[in-house]
């Protein structure tokens, strides 16, 4: 049986064509738990109205307001590790408000546990939503190819990823202590522990940074977010150098590829 689970805050733009999207699904998680960090905008109003109007889908928040920047220093982590302390099932299905959810993400997902009871844990693909000619550079020089995911060295993120509660149990949770990068961190520890990762066709589709200001922003979370982990040094600094180039070039070129 399945658990989904997610962590919110202020997610009011795309909380609700993520529910939508999981609400077309071609087959269904037993239970989706939901943990908000206290959210100041209408995130809680929609989706206490859908699950209402959604029963079937079983959803059930809790709403923490401790769970933010303001008062944690890895609300992501301890809203996701109390998200699954709070679930009921053996199998735990991760997602992220910020995407939208293919019709057969979940059953491709987790179709692995029912061929082979012995999986432990299983990863989607993700394609990035461009909205403007940024986020268009920004998907061709900084988003995973399709055939990245098929590398044995791929870290699937949790946007689109699922495990066994054991491995959860085993790993000791996601880590703290930063505001970004403890879903890599979780699945460096869980390869070290010598658990296996199926990678599945399940996709999702997740909205990219519009400008320089805010891709900057992202990346600069998830470059603390790695240095605190002991992570990936190289490819933020290659990122802090490739990011102002596309960004100066995007303004007047229509179509471009930084390649290095």
């Amino acid at each position: 049986m399945y658990s989904l689970i997610m962590t919110v805050f202020n997610e009011a733009k795309n909380i609700e064509a993520f529910l939508e999207s999981y609400n077309k699904q071609s087959m269904y998680a037993h239970e989706v738990v939901i943990v908000d960090g206290g959210s100041s905008d209408a995130t809680c109003e929609i989706i206490e109205k859908f699950s209402k109007e959604n029963p079937q889908l079983n959803i059930t928040l809790f709403i923490d307001p401790l769970l933010n920047k303001k008062y944690s220093n890895a609300p992501i982590s301890e809203g996701r590790n109390k998200a699954i302390s709070l679930s009921k099932h053996k199998i735990i299905v991760c997602a992220d408000a910020g995407c939208t959810l293919d019709c057969d993400w979940f059953e491709n997902l987790t179709e692995p546990y029912r061929l082979n009871n012995l999986t432990k844990a299983t990863g989607g693909m993700y394609r990035g939503l461009a909205k403007n000619e940024f986020s268009t550079w920004y998907v061709i020089n900084f988003m995973p190819r399709e055939n990245d995911f098929s590398n044995d060295g791929f870290l699937p993120s949790s946007r689109n990823f699922s495990f066994q509660r054991e491995v959860w149990e085993r790993v000791g949770g996601y880590k703290l202590g930063s505001f970004a990068g403890e879903d890599t961190r979780f699945v460096l520890d869980l390869k070290l522990l010598g658990f296996d990762i199926i990678m599945t066709d399940a996709f999702v589709t997740w909205e990219c940074p519009v400008d320089v200001v805010s891709a900057a922003a992202k990346h600069s979370e998830y470059a603390l977010g790695d240095g605190y982990h002991r992570q990936f040094y190289l490819k933020y600094c290659w990122s802090a150098i490739k990011l102002p180039v596309i960004g100066l070039i995007s303004v007047f070129v229509k179509s471009f590829e930084y390649k290095f």
